[in-house]
């Protein structure tokens, strides 16, 4: 765990109004987590003429979990 301060002098609104801004983060904790599945699926087609014929199709299922 981690703390940080901003200050940030003389910021000024529309209405030209200026002020200071100060903040301070304690204890501050960030986590992620992920988790990723990929799946590659691939067809290959020849026939078995004179002139044969080749084709190819895939496509990747991804399946994610993220908290």
């Amino acid at each position: 765990m981690g703390g940080a301060t901003i200050s940030l002098p003389n910021l000024q609104d529309a209405g030209g109004d200026s002020s200071d801004l100060h903040s301070e983060l304690v204890s501050y904790r960030e986590q992620q987590q992920a988790a990723f599945v990929h799946i590659p699926l691939m067809v290959s087609y020849q026939s078995r003429h004179r002139y044969p014929l080749y084709a190819q199709a895939g496509v990747k299922l991804s399946i994610s979990h993220v908290k």
